[in-house]
């Protein structure tokens, strides 16, 4: 694969080796290995918690991107096949 000086410069910044792209591009490619899961992930092992205040500031952002949407929301479902 020939990478671009610009791609070079991203991966050197990154720490990330041609190597190791060339490695995660044919895991993309042909997939990943399975894993035995062992438990579910919960808040403190495999999920971040956030706090009270980050919890509001995140809902209150999320209905400022929604509003609006409610009469357009129709056009993101799926319509039937006639």
């Amino acid at each position: 694969m020939t990478l671009q000086p610009i791609d070079q410069t991203t991966l050197q910044r990154k720490g990330i080796t041609a190597e190791k792209l060339e490695e995660e591009l044919r895991m993309l490619k042909e997939g990943f290995p399975y894993l035995k899961i062992k438990a579910a992930a919960t808040i403190g092992d495999g999920i971040l918690g956030i706090s009270d205040d980050d919890r509001q500031r995140y809902v209150g952002v999320s209905h400022k991107g929604w509003q609006g949407c409610e009469d357009g929301a129709s056009k993101w479902r799926s319509k039937p096949h006639v």
